[in-house]
């Protein structure tokens, strides 16, 4: 509710912002503030009075009709007045009829007894008598509908006046609302002829401002057209007077030209004269300076072979320690069992942006080019060691060069042996290395994760892909911290040795796979303990 009350206020606040109305006289402006609430009391004022009148028209009008549907109505129950005075009529007639009758027929059965009556016959007697008594019960049923319609009369009439009672009520209500809404109609009537005056009054003072607001405008327009006539006037006047000044202006520029042209030519003959001896001392001293740049010239020639000299030394001395890096990776890598130029076809033949190479180009020069070219040649073959040697940096990195455990026991070699199970001759890919339960298993180079979780007799497994077809494999886990799909960084902790799986006691199953071929870890282990000493 306080919701809708909020809009309505709203709404009523739209309607009735603040207002102003100007006034214009004599060459002045005034203005009324009609605020909102000022508004809101008129309006409401007008619609007090528009209802006053409605109801007084209403009233008026419908007053005559309610007036005359009550007279119609007491004219009915006059009319069912005298209907029921003639019934009454009626039956007394038919009581006083029957009254007769019976009067006659007690005076006729006194002098029957009485012995008066001669000649009369006991039936007709009987019949009499019956008749009488037909006639009582006549009576008595006629006296009673009587009684009846005389209560039901009686109670019409306590009805009819109290209506007539609530009638002149109304009547005298009406008559008194017709009075006020009479003198509230007057009232109504006075307001308007003083609200019609008012805006007759009003509507006069505009039609004086418009024509005064009129005179003034054809004024302004003439004083316009003189103001304008008189600003070409003297416009004409402004630009003859400029064009004066400017030849005026000509002139003396001209003359001062004149006489700085004058000036200028004989401190030329001056400068001419000064600089022909000046030209005369510079040709001596650029003499001097010649021989001078000669004698650097030599002397930074010297300068740059010595510094060329030096820099084929230093690329020699980096070819030769390149080369010396390159055997010794080599031979690491010989160790493990694996083909080092396979490896190195498919680092080159790695996509864009896994392998990290770069630097300027350096074409490669042939034995028939002169001997200045040497350094240049130098450079490119030190460029394709440095290639050679990036190459088996990588593959390095890639290869599991390092124990998965910090410290462990080798328990079971690579290739064939005795199962430890059923004792019979059997093929091992891997080694065995003993630890105690929970010991930390490490990544021993990057890779992903490409299986994580139970894997038949391997019991708690994880495979590593360490990219260019290596994989390294472990086996009887006790737990796996690492998810299929995960990265892993060099020495990462990936699990904990246990016994899960076919396993007779807590160690760690090791293998390193190239293209899925197994390979022998300990060559691997091997050659990292020369890589990481040398």
């Amino acid at each position: 509710m306080q919701e809708i009350l909020r809009h309505v206020r709203a709404w009523v606040d739209r309607q009735f912002p603040e207002r102003e109305i100007y006034l214009r006289a004599e060459g002045r402006v005034r203005f009324l503030r009609v605020s909102p609430r000022q508004q809101k009391l008129a309006t409401g004022l007008a619609i007090c009075l528009a209802g006053w009148g409605l109801a007084a028209t209403v009233t008026a009008v419908v007053s005559p009709v309610i007036i005359s549907e009550q007279q119609t109505e007491i004219n009915k129950r006059d009319q069912a007045y005298v209907s029921l005075l003639n019934e009454i009529d009626q039956y007394y007639d038919q009581y006083t009829n029957i009254l007769g009758g019976l009067e006659d027929n007690q005076s006729m059965l006194q002098d029957i007894l009485s012995g008066q009556a001669e000649g009369v016959n006991l039936a007709d007697i009987q019949a009499r008598l019956n008749r009488s008594e037909g006639d009582h019960a006549k009576v008595v049923v006629a006296r009673d509908a009587l009684e009846n319609k005389l209560a039901s009369f009686e109670s019409s009439l306590r009805q009819i006046a109290e209506q007539n009672v609530t009638l002149e009520t109304q009547v005298t209500s009406m008559k008194s609302v017709l009075d006020s809404t009479k003198a509230e109609r007057e009232e109504v009537v006075k307001a308007r002829e003083t609200l019609l005056g008012q805006l007759t009054e009003t509507q006069e003072r505009l039609t004086r401002e418009k024509l005064t607001k009129q005179k003034l405008q054809a004024n302004l327009e003439d004083i316009s057209e003189d103001v304008v006539i008189g600003d070409a006037e003297r416009q004409a006047l402004i630009e003859k007077r400029f064009s004066l000044e400017a030849e005026i202006a000509a002139l003396e520029t001209r003359q001062r030209g004149a006489e700085a042209r004058q000036t200028q030519l004989e401190q030329i003959i001056i400068n001419l004269q000064e600089s022909l001896d000046d030209s005369r001392d510079m040709r001596a001293q650029l003499s001097r300076e010649r021989d001078e740049l000669k004698l650097q010239v030599v002397s930074l020639e010297e300068t740059l072979s010595a510094y060329e000299q030096r820099q084929l030394d230093l690329v020699a001395k980096l070819t030769e320690r390149t080369l010396s890096s390159i055997g010794d990776i080599e031979k690491a890598v010989a160790m493990t069992g694996v083909e080092v130029d396979k490896l190195l076809n498919r680092v080159n033949d790695a996509p864009e942006g896994e392998l990290g190479m770069g630097g300027p180009f350096v074409p490669l020069v042939g034995p028939e080019l002169d001997q200045d070219n040497s350094f240049q040649t130098a450079l490119a073959l030190l460029d394709l060691h440095l290639r050679r040697w990036e190459g088996l940096r990588t593959i390095a990195t890639a290869l599991p060069l390092t124990p998965p455990m910090d410290s462990y026991e080798l328990n079971s070699n690579y290739g064939p042996r005795k199962d430890p199970k059923n004792g019979k001759r059997a093929q091992h890919y891997g080694i065995d290395l003993g630890a105690p339960t929970g010991t930390p298993v490490f990544a021993p180079a990057p890779g992903k994760v490409v299986k994580a979780g139970w894997f038949g007799n391997y019991g708690r497994y994880i495979e590593i892909d360490h990219g260019f077809g290596v994989t390294t494999r472990y086996a009887h886990l006790k737990r796996i911290e690492v998810k299929r799909g995960e990265t892993i960084d060099f020495r990462q902790p990936i699990g904990a040795v246990g016994t899960s799986g076919r396993s007779t006691g807590p160690h760690l199953h090791y293998e390193i796979r190239i293209d899925g071929n197994p390979l022998n870890p300990d060559n691997f282990l091997e050659a990292g303990r020369h890589v990481f000493k040398g």
